[in-house]
């Protein structure tokens, strides 16, 4: 157990120290006063997405257990038809809301527009994937809920239909010596249902839909585990397209109307002609034998607006792709990242933005999301630097080799760009800057932005930047300390070193000889990698006392920390943010999301 926790969080966990006990105050840190007020938009919005599943699934429960329209149906299905039916407007809640997240489009024309917003609620737009993640994990909560409340039905089912006599009792119910019967005893239906328990799960609409959705939600939710996502991207990215049979199934699963309902429940209150004895009509009591009518169908009345802002959302996609990108200059840098600059119309981006990126001769379905490098003052080319990492990018590599000089002739096309939380880099005063390995992509824009606004004169409320750059190989330090190296020339000649503080961090991968070749040149001016002024750190950053130190010197002002990279370094850093946030200096968290 210890070592399992070990390996998963990077850090010490002694169950019954110490230690534990402060590991969780520090966790427990996380949720602060001053951090909750960071998120208080997110926070808010959860509480509201909570309270409306738990009232949903509270109300339809009430409502299927209490109501005597359902009495009928209660004396076969007992417990399981609440069970089935209490979730399933939770489903229909979470499937109207799952769409909305990935609408890309949608969430940076608001975040556009929501320039008068608070920096809080621009925060909650960038998690719209965590949202997303959040909506369909209720989804396939619920649903194992309600399949089991179904097959509990199937099973009483099975089970009073080979023991009719348990209805002997209350011969008035209309049940008929089979309880199966019951289903059909809606009026006009087309086609009867089948008298077998075994075939009405199995063959009917609602049944086929049924197990062909929770088919679809098991590949898609084992395909988005983060080693599938990340190892096999194309995977992931087939599967999740199988969200179309999920809603055309769940538009049509409620179509074949098989729960009957009393419809007569004022004139034969069941809780009391159920007792009477067959076709008895006692005035007062019950005046009418009881009638049924069909639930009428109302899934899709739920995501039908969602789907169709969904399909303006892949129109606008669509169109976009349509205008022809030029390729202007591809070059491939030593570390396995290939930088491509490339110019299209109408394309005007902001820092720190993304775009996707589709090759047709690769893969026409294929889209992949790649951060811009290049700044707005770089208008009308815009770049992007690329790791070689799986299937893809391999492919884009072994494509550019073989164009050689050519390689402008490849055809792409280009979603976006879209906004990401650098945007707001410019609303702080002071910002610390934390990318970790290609994760520094981001920033490359921030601070070549940053640089061009400082040579313009244009550069207002920003006056201290702290950028950290944590590496797990040295090769990595080639293209982006050729960018570092300019701007830390610039800045000396223009009189303002101090403007950007930068540390680079090389957790792991030298080798004997350049161990070797940084002792020797430890005393150089330059450091004997990026050739920097600023040497190189070996090991991780104590994170805590860089903290520390920017909230002693910076008392009483707002830093704005802005992260791109993994999960873990992502936890610990927002840890820290609120960790050293008082009254004295606060800081503000916020994590690129794509």
């Amino acid at each position: 157990f210890t070592t399992f926790f070990k390996k998963t969080y990077r850090q010490p966990l002694v169950i019954g120290s110490w230690m534990w006990l402060f590991d969780r105050f520090v966790l427990f840190r996380a949720f602060s006063l001053r951090g909750f007020l960071n998120d208080l938009p997110r926070y808010i919005f959860i509480t509201l997405w909570m309270l409306v599943n738990i009232g949903l699934f509270i109300g339809y429960f009430i409502q299927f257990e209490t109501f005597p329209r359902y009495f009928y149906f209660r004396l076969i299905s007992r417990q399981g038809l609440v069970f089935a039916r209490a979730p399933a407007n939770v489903i229909n809640f979470n499937s109207m809301l799952i769409l909305l997240p990935v609408c890309r489009n949608l969430i940076s024309i608001i975040r556009g527009t929501c320039f008068r917003c608070s920096r809080s609620l621009r925060k909650a737009l960038d998690k719209n994937i965590s949202y997303h993640m959040l909506f369909a994990w209720a989804i396939i909560f619920c649903s194992v809920i309600h399949t089991a409340g179904h097959y509990f039905n199937y099973e009483f089912i099975i089970t009073d239909a080979a023991t009719p006599q348990r209805f002997e009792e209350t011969p008035s119910n209309p049940l008929m010596n089979n309880p199966l019967i019951f289903l059909n005893l809606i009026p006009n239906r087309t086609q009867a249902l089948p008298l077998d328990a075994v075939r009405l799960n199995y063959v009917t609409y609602a049944g086929v839909t049924g197990h062909i959705m929770w088919l679809v939600l098991f590949l898609m939710a084992t395909s988005s585990v983060e080693v599938i996502r990340r190892s096999f991207f194309e995977i992931f990215w087939y599967t999740h397209h199988l969200f179309i049979f999920y809603f055309i199934a769940l538009g049509i699963h409620q179509f074949q109307m098989i729960l009957p309902v009393q419809d007569n429940v004022p004139q034969s209150d069941p809780y009391n002609c159920s007792q009477l004895p067959v076709d008895t009509i006692e005035e007062g009591v019950c005046n009418e034998l009881p009638s049924f009518s069909a639930a009428t169908p109302s899934s899709y009345k739920w995501f039908v607006i969602p789907l169709l802002i969904y399909l303006l959302e892949r129109m606008i996609r669509f169109i976009k792709g349509l205008i022809p990108v030029q390729i202007v200059h591809v070059e491939e840098h030593p570390s396995r990242t290939l930088e491509i600059r490339m110019k299209r119309k109408f394309f005007r981006q902001d820092v720190g933005q993304y775009v996707f990126i589709n090759i047709p001769s690769i893969s026409f379905l294929e889209w992949h999301p790649f951060t811009l490098t290049s700044c707005p003052e770089d208008n009308p080319e815009f770049s992007a630097h690329i790791r070689i990492v799986g299937d893809w990018t391999e492919a884009l590599l072994k494509k550019v080799r073989q164009k050689g000089a050519n390689v402008k002739n490849i055809i792409m096309t280009i979603d976006g760009p879209f906004g990401t939380a650098s945007e707001d880099v410019f609303d702080y005063e002071i910002v610390m800057l934390v990318g970790a390995g290609i994760g520094v992509t981001p920033f490359a824009s921030v601070l070549k932005s940053i640089y061009n606004k400082r040579k313009n004169m244009n550069l207002k409320k920003l006056t201290q930047i702290y950028f950290f750059w944590v590496c797990p190989q040295p090769q990595s330090f080639e293209w982006f300390a050729t960018l570092l190296k300019t701007i830390e020339k610039s800045l000396q000649d223009e009189g303002c070193p101090d403007l950007i503080k930068y540390e680079i961090y090389l957790t792991r991968g030298w080798t004997a000889a350049e161990a070797r070749n940084i002792y020797l040149h430890e005393d150089d001016l330059e450091d004997p990698i990026t050739r920097l002024g600023a040497k190189t750190n070996y090991g991780r950053p104590k994170w805590d006392e860089i903290f520390a130190t920017i909230a002693e010197n910076h008392q009483g002002k707002k830093v704005g920390v802005f992260f791109c990279g993994p999960p873990v370094l992502s936890k610990q850093l927002h840890i820290q943010a609120n960790k050293h946030s008082d009254r004295n200096c606060s800081f503000s968290y916020n994590k690129e999301n794509f």
